[in-house]
């Protein structure tokens, strides 16, 4: 080296220049949007399928209606749910989940059996009509009407149907073994209570001004209480699903 010539700064080679972004999270290019995974698109569908058919209906609604609202192709929109009717049961099984999980945490709450029952009856009473009430209900009557015309769907319905039911037979069997509650059929009762709400609450969910969720909840509460010999308590504040 030449006496007073400054040391250039060594280059580092390709593999040493690859090394330190990668380790220090600098490769990535701060300016581009991280790619959604298949499961984020799917959940982009959903989302935009529930807010559509609350808006317009099922009938008014198509995949390329879906696909427009998330930005993808009808073709993309296709590859994950290939009908209309597929994308409508997975809606009703992903608000169904979320309901259930809400519904676990909050009954654990609850010491007795009676006090699960009255509050699972609360939080299934919808507010206000099909534009107001929340989006479960809204899928739910788009599905029986579908199923009314189709076999398959129908088994479909009946098999999401079955998980309602099976969570009041369960409190039911609870309430048998603490003593509750009297000793009756819990399939029937819970078939019975289930369609006695499911009846109301389409009444409320398509604008009848003569029924209210009071009216459902009271109905609820007053027919378990009869069927199966508890007294029903004073209404607390309801959450719907």
């Amino acid at each position: 080296m030449v006496a007073g010539q400054q040391r250039r700064p060594r280059t580092p080679s390709r593999v040493q220049a690859g090394r330190a972004p990668k380790a220090y999270g600098l490769a990535k290019n701060p300016g581009r949007r991280p790619r959604a995974s298949s499961q984020e698109r799917r959940q982009r569908i959903l989302d935009a399928a529930i807010q559509l058919i609350q808006e317009r209906g099922f009938a008014g609604v198509r995949l390329s209606d879906v696909g427009r609202r998330v930005g993808m192709s009808t073709g993309h929109v296709i590859y994950y749910f290939p009908t209309l009717d597929d994308l409508l049961v997975e809606a009703i099984s992903m608000t169904e989940d979320r309901f259930s999980h809400d519904v676990d945490e909050e009954l654990a709450r609850f010491p007795s059996a009676w006090s699960r029952l009255v509050r699972l009856i609360e939080l299934s009473c919808p507010f206000g009509g099909a534009r107001e009430a929340p989006s479960a209900w809204t899928l739910w009557i788009e599905l029986w009407v579908r199923a009314m015309h189709d076999p398959e769907l129908a088994l479909r319905r009946e098999a999401l149907d079955r998980r309602w039911t099976d969570a009041i037979v369960q409190i039911i069997e609870d309430g048998q073994r603490s003593g509750e509650f009297a000793k009756v059929d819990k399939g029937t009762v819970a078939r019975d209570l289930a369609a006695l709400m499911d009846g109301l609450a389409l009444r409320i969910v398509a604008g009848d001004s003569e029924t209210t969720t009071d009216d459902l909840h009271d109905a609820g509460v007053r027919a378990a209480a009869g069927w199966l010999g508890f007294t029903p308590p004073k209404r607390s504040a309801a959450r719907s699903r």
